[in-house]
């Protein structure tokens, strides 16, 4: 779905649940709501006036029709409204990382890129600068963006000392945590009601926080996106999503009942697993080109 069919059906859904949508019906405030250009903005403005969602008074203002409101009194936004779009930075991140894993380190240009993801130039400069705080671009000036190329022996030297802090982290925070969060990750990776596995990473970062170490925090804010963005792309499929979730669940029942010796245990194989899941995902890249 594009941008400007997410603002379709966004605006769409408000009108038939017969709730006026909590942004401004122009084109800046609409634009500026989803985050983004105007192009899509207009298209799907035009799209919902031919199809008479939407009208246009005579000074240019846009109106709702509310004959199109639903006559099923049990029509709730809540049940027509679509899914949240995928954030653009999402998809940025991993169109970079794609190209991250050819290795070339290729540069991106700001107009181009815009166009691409149906954003403005300032929304898409806004995410460049915080990517290239968090290392996975480089500002270039007069030349654009350039992707970090992906180095196998740098992503080796980064489990390593992840794995070094992260489980100094635990041994910081074992007093700190927060038990009733403990029991929400335990729920949160465990599989839902129909059956399928679910992956809840958020542990990793509970127990950084709660180590209060600066250094340690450091270090995972200015080198962790890239590779967690990496790592997530290698955890796609039931079996090892499931196995994964397995192993945070073990990590945080040791940790429950204070047993650090086998959390530290469990972590550090948790880690160091990954490097197998990454030489997968870049196998099945090296063959398809997607990863998938």
């Amino acid at each position: 779905m594009t941008i400007s069919e997410q603002i379709q059906e966004d605006i769409k859904a408000h009108i038939v649940a017969g709730e006026t949508p909590p942004y401004p019906l122009t084109l800046g405030g609409i634009a500026g709501h989803f985050g983004a250009s105007l192009m899509p903005a207009r298209t799907a403005v035009e799209r919902l006036i031919d199809a008479k969602f939407l009208s246009r008074t005579g000074d240019g203002a846009l109106g709702i029709n509310t004959r199109r409101r639903s006559r099923d009194p049990h029509i709730s936004l809540s049940s027509i409204r679509p899914a949240a779009p995928v954030a653009p930075e999402e998809k940025i991140a991993e169109h970079i990382i794609s190209l991250s894993l050819r290795g070339a380190g290729e540069c991106l240009r700001e107009e181009v890129t815009a166009e691409e993801f149906g954003i403005g130039r300032t929304v898409l400069r806004r995410i460049f600068n915080r990517f290239s705080g968090e290392g996975i671009i480089e500002h270039l000036p007069r030349r654009g963006w350039r992707v970090r190329p992906f180095s196998e022996p740098e992503m080796l030297d980064y489990i390593d000392m992840r794995e070094t802090l992260e489980l100094r982290a635990v041994e910081l925070a074992m007093q700190r945590l927060d038990t009733d969060f403990l029991h929400q990750l335990i729920a949160g990776n465990r599989p839902d009601a129909d059956g399928r596995p679910r992956l809840d990473n958020r542990l990793h970062r509970h127990w950084i926080d709660r180590a209060e170490n600066r250094y340690i925090s450091q270090f995972f804010d200015q080198n962790g996106i890239y590779y967690e963005t990496l790592f997530a792309r290698a955890v796609q499929d039931d079996e090892t999503i499931a196995r994964r979730a397995r192993e945070h669940c073990r990590i945080l029942k040791a940790l429950l009942v204070g047993d650090l010796t086998e959390a530290k245990t469990a972590l550090s194989k948790h880690i160091r697993d990954q490097r197998a899941h990454v030489a997968r995902s870049l196998s099945d890249f090296a063959k398809t080109g997607t990863g998938t």
